[in-house]
């Protein structure tokens, strides 16, 4: 026991020093430590931000239930969009319209050709030509974008027209 006394009375000066430098490297650490607890303080102050004092595993389970909820409604939605998007196979919303003079004494371009058809090309052509004192309504099928019946120019010219608005609306959806 003696030689340990007279071993720190020699390396007193020695021994002071270690201990400072590892009080430092103890401050350095804290310091370190204090500073990283600063860090994870803000990043639960944002995660908490608006929160009235509830427990976090409470919020955390709201959070999945009402995920849950959502992708429930989610995949209702996404169903429904299936659903109409197969329905809007067979609208008819491609139109093409021409108003001519069907003949020479009746002006005022009073005969018209319709043509309509849907995405698969399924549709009709009604032709309605006016004279002076009688009109007729004629209707002609469309089957895969092509008449069954012979048509008249004016007849070819609503198909294409109907035809040219269907082109742009591919473009635009794509």
């Amino acid at each position: 026991m003696e030689s340990l006394i007279n071993f720190i009375k020699q390396s007193s000066s020695s021994l002071i020093i270690l201990c400072f430098v590892l009080c430092l490297i103890s401050l350095g650490a804290v310091a370190w430590m204090a500073a990283r607890m600063s860090r994870a303080d803000k990043k639960w102050a944002l995660l908490l931000d608006g929160v009235r004092g509830d427990n976090l595993e409470k919020l955390l389970y709201d959070h999945v239930s009402e995920r849950s909820v959502m992708s429930r409604e989610f995949e209702q939605v996404t169903k429904r969009v299936e659903l109409l998007e197969s329905r809007m196979q067979t609208a008819k919303r491609y139109l093409g319209i021409v108003r001519y003079d069907a003949f020479e004494d009746v002006g005022g371009e009073q005969s018209f050709a319709l043509a309509f058809f849907d995405e698969l090309g399924h549709g009709a052509i009604i032709t309605g030509v006016v004279g002076r004192s009688t009109s007729r309504v004629y209707c002609k099928e469309i089957v895969d974008g092509k008449a069954t019946k012979d048509l008249s120019k004016e007849e070819q010219q609503a198909i294409e027209l109907a035809a040219s608005n269907r082109a742009r609306t591919l473009q635009t959806t794509r």
